[in-house]
């Protein structure tokens, strides 16, 4: 009796069931569609190239360091005659060496460099900002090398004023660099009254770029 029961009672839960589900709406059977909008955005940066030397040595001529007007290393203006041979402790040649403070000429106190291309720089700033460069002297002294501290010269470097450049659109046919500014410099070189040959080095200028 109790088989039965059981028997019905399941029957009528599974027809039940079915019921159930054969009289759900269609349209509650798909998921909802939810949609929003994503902005995008590109931000093309700022920036600035600088293109310069690692380090510049100059190296003078004589004529650079010297006043004489054609400044040779060999000195031979005239022929000399020795006459004849005497016993003399010295024998004398005609005519005689001149000064040679009038061959050599003396040491000039200066040597200048005008308009030296030393960097270029270029780049895009944001609309309405400019690129600036400037150059400082870091340190104006140069020391001989293997010498004292004395041994010293000093150099003096203009056209460091800040200077500005405009921006430039970037295209297939105008690239960036087009725009690209020369950096030129003045050098001089005090000499003073002491000067002696070889290496002098420690002088050091500082480039800055930058957009404003």
């Amino acid at each position: 009796m109790k088989k039965n029961f059981f028997l019905a009672a399941f029957t009528l839960s599974a027809v039940s069931l079915a019921s159930t589900l054969l009289s759900v709406p269609a349209n509650t059977q798909a998921a909802e569609t939810v949609s929003t909008d994503v902005q995008i955005n590109l931000v093309i940066p700022s920036f600035v190239f600088l293109q310069t030397y690692q380090s510049l040595t100059f190296k003078p001529t004589l004529a650079d360091i010297t006043n004489t007007s054609d400044p040779i290393s060999v000195i031979k203006t005239q022929n000399g005659v020795i006459s004849s041979s005497t016993s003399a402790t010295t024998t004398t040649i005609e005519p005689s060496l001149s000064d040679p403070n009038n061959s050599s000429g003396s040491y000039k106190t200066d040597i200048p460099y005008n308009d030296v291309l030393v960097y270029k720089v270029w780049g895009t700033p944001e609309d309405g900002k400019y690129i600036y460069h400037q150059v400082t002297v870091k340190e104006k002294t140069l020391t001989k090398e293997g010498g004292t501290s004395t041994d010293t010269i000093e150099m003096e470097v203009t056209g460091t004023d800040a200077q500005h450049s405009s921006a430039v659109q970037i295209t297939s046919d105008h690239p960036i660099y087009d725009n690209a500014k020369d950096g030129k410099l003045n050098f001089n070189f005090k000499l003073g009254s002491n000067v002696k040959s070889g290496t002098y080095s420690g002088g050091t200028i500082t480039i800055t770029a930058y957009t404003q």
